[in-house]
C-alpha cells in the first residue's frame, strides 16, 4: 500500500468519524499504480534471492509509488482533486469531503455535503446510515464553528 496522510484531515476524521489513527487520506495498492494495474505481491521466501526481491520492490515504490505520494501530498492538489478521483469509496466519500471542506475553512459547503447525505439516507436503518447520522452530529457539534 502506498498512502498519504494529512494531519488536519486526520484529526477531524479521528474525532468525528471514530477512525483510528493513523488515517491515510488516500491510499492505493502499489500494483494498481503499476502498468499491469493489478495486485502485485513481493515474496521474501527463506530460499529466495532476498536482495533481488527487495530491489524490485524498491524500484516499484520509487517508480510508481513516489509519483502518487508527490501528487497527493500537496494539500492544494488533494483538496481540489480528491472528489473527482476514483480514490474514495462510496462509504468514505461523504465523511471525507466535508472534512476536506472544513480544513479549507469552507464550513458552509461542509454542512451542505452533510445535509445532502443525511437527506439521501433519511429513514434508512442500515449500519452506514446510522453511523453517518452519528458522524454528522459529532461533525456539526465539534467542527462546524462558523
Amino acid at each position: 500500500m502506498v498512502g498519504v496522510r494529512h494531519d488536519a484531515l486526520e484529526a477531524i476524521l479521528v474525532s468525528t468519524a471514530g477512525w483510528s489513527a493513523p488515517v491515510a487520506s488516500v491510499s492505493r495498492p502499489l500494483g494498481y499504480l503499476m502498468p499491469q494495474n493489478t495486485f502485485v505481491q513481493w515474496d521474501f521466501s527463506a530460499t529466495g534471492d532476498l536482495a533481488a526481491v527487495a530491489e524490485d520492490l524498491t524500484h516499484a515504490v520509487a517508480t510508481y509509488g513516489q509519483p502518487f505520494i508527490d501528487h497527493w501530498s500537496d494539500w492544494s492538489t488533494f483538496s481540489r482533486e480528491v472528489a473527482s478521483s476514483d480514490l474514495l469509496l462510496d462509504h468514505v466519500r461523504f465523511v471525507m469531503l466535508p472534512a476536506v471542506a472544513a480544513v479549507n475553512g469552507d464550513y458552509e459547503f461542509a454542512d451542505r455535503l452533510i445535509g445532502q447525505e443525511l437527506e439521501r439516507t433519511a429513514g434508512e436503518q442500515d449500519a452506514y446510515s446510522k453511523g453517518y447520522r452519528d458522524f454528522a452530529e459529532k461533525f456539526r457539534r465539534s467542527v462546524l464553528t462558523y
